[in-house]
């Protein structure tokens, strides 16, 4: 059952009780019984409708997103192109999206409140991954694609705060995603070769918990193809689109639902 088939089944349940309450009471109006029969009856209509009742439906989950500018939605106009928005969007009102990136954020913004390291930027405590965490969300978007190569970091430096910030979630156990790096035309005389390595390692360390944002929006040579091509940095509105529908055909609700399912079903076998 999808995520979006429980919270309807969900919904048809509560709806079907107070129906029943409705028509209980009315019934009993028309049979002209005493004020008593008919309270009594409310209220057995009333219980039965809890008991159906389960959280309300507005905001049952809740996904944050952690990034920089492309999460963020640098120059796409309007704003609901970029594919945060358009992720959100898809999920309806059951799921509160929360983005906390910002324009020019590398890993170490990301890091946990308390890890600074000197020399590199200090963790923003209103955007990092302690901050996602205070959310209480269901499942964590971590998109950090190309700052750090373009700021000259070591691979080793991107790969431990990658595990620093992906354990600091998990450890919560949280659901974690991270997107690939992308193609960048611009790296202010750094070398793109740590791109696709760092792509790479997301992909073999991370697994199925990848998003590919990588194709089709690379050169050869790691620059941006110039379809998707906003301004050597950033990708365009078509580009933003594809980020949506890769980041939608993982099925992260369905993936919630299901750790729920097997979280409750541990808790009910205690």
């Amino acid at each position: 059952m999808s995520w979006r088939k429980a919270g309807r089944w969900k919904r048809s349940c509560v709806e079907d009780c107070l129906n029943f309450l409705l028509l209980y009471v009315v019934i009993c109006s028309i049979m002209r019984r005493n004020t008593a029969a008919v309270g009594l009856a409310a209220i057995m209509s009333l219980l039965f409708a809890m008991g159906c009742k389960t959280k309300p439906d507005h905001h049952r989950y809740t996904i944050v997103v952690v990034g920089s500018s492309t999460a963020e939605g640098y120059g796409i106009k309007p704003k609901d192109s970029c594919w945060v928005n358009r992720f959100a969007y898809s999920l309806g009102p059951e799921v509160a999206v929360h983005n906390i990136s910002r324009s020019g954020y590398s890993t170490y913004e990301v890091m946990p409140t308390g890890t600074s390291k000197e020399g590199r930027p200090a963790p923003d405590e209103q955007r990092n991954i302690t901050k996602a965490l205070s959310f209480h969300p269901d499942a964590i978007i971590i998109n950090l694609p190309t700052n750090d190569a373009a700021a000259g970091y070591s691979l080793e430096e991107q790969q431990a705060n990658f595990r620093t910030i992906i354990q600091t979630a998990t450890d919560k156990h949280i659901l974690v995603w991270v997107t690939t790096t992308q193609p960048r035309t611009n790296t202010f005389g750094h070398p793109r070769n740590t791109l696709p390595q760092m792509r790479d390692w997301l992909l073999a360390t991370y697994g199925d918990k990848v998003i590919n944002f990588w194709e089709p929006f690379a050169n050869p040579d790691n620059t941006i193809n110039k379809q998707y091509d906003q301004d050597g940095i950033h990708l365009n509105i078509p580009g933003h689109r594809i980020l949506f529908e890769r980041v939608a055909a993982k099925h992260i609700m369905d993936t919630v639902l299901y750790y729920h399912n097997i979280q409750t079903t541990k808790s009910g076998s205690k």
